[in-house]
């Protein structure tokens, strides 16, 4: 219920009233007046975090194209499984029997490491975990591993360098519910020169108006910080 009430006021002030509002336009309908604002919600997220998405929506991809592919039979290549193959008494001997991998040597009970067994790891590559690495602190979040990769690969001046091993792995550390980077990654080599000479050259390097903090990343023969910290 609303209640009109008059109130006597000075004549200057009534007179202001009926003046046109400032910037109207003229000769135009007071509904013409009306605006109307539209709400829209802008969701600001980080590069490093829409590259890793896309990274899992590949691997998903590629796992569901996995998931598809039938059974090859290994003697007709037929879509179904060798035990069941018709042709399997025409096969030879060799192709139907699964030679067992050669066991090392007994070493009397006791645990020997992985790194100690004289046995290189898969496709006989060092692990990563113990090649020489450099600690990079101080990343933004848009920074990416591409980056730091392309950085490495080219001197202070953005020419490309002869004189240095290329990086065999990067990595940058991230949140494991975010995905969003915690700040700092690693820049594995083949070689402790090669690491130690990054290290050098690339300690307060400018990098997207940041100064990098580069350093030597010593461990153990376990593949375990010196320091205390592990990966």
């Amino acid at each position: 219920m609303s209640v009109i009430q008059k109130v006597r006021v000075p004549r200057r002030v009534a007179e202001r009233l009926e003046l046109p509002g400032f910037g109207v336009e003229a000769n135009q309908d007071p509904i013409h007046l009306i605006t109307v604002e539209e709400l829209q919600t802008v969701s600001l997220i980080p590069q490093s975090v829409i590259l890793l998405r896309k990274r899992q929506e590949e691997e998903d991809g590629k796992k569901k194209e996995e998931a598809k592919v039938a059974f090859a039979c290994r003697i007709c290549g037929g879509s179904h499984m060798t035990i069941n193959c018709p042709n399997k008494g025409n096969a030879p001997v060799d192709d139907l029997t699964v030679h067992a991998p050669e066991q090392p040597a007994s070493t009397g009970g006791a645990y020997v490491p992985p790194s100690k067994r004289g046995q290189p790891g898969a496709m006989g590559r060092v692990a990563s975990h113990q090649e020489p690495c450099c600690r990079i602190d101080g990343l933004a979040d848009t920074i990416t591993e591409d980056m730091i990769r392309d950085l490495f690969n080219h001197d202070k001046l953005g020419e490309p360098r002869m004189s240095m091993e290329t990086p065999t792995r990067v990595k940058i550390v991230t949140d494991y519910n975010t995905g969003a980077s915690r700040g700092f990654g690693y820049v594995n080599f083949s070689t402790i020169e090669a690491a130690k000479t990054a290290a050098e050259r690339y300690n307060r390097t400018p990098f997207h108006n940041i100064i990098l903090s580069v350093q030597y990343h010593e461990r153990d023969e376990n593949g375990r910080d010196r320091r205390g910290r592990g990966r």
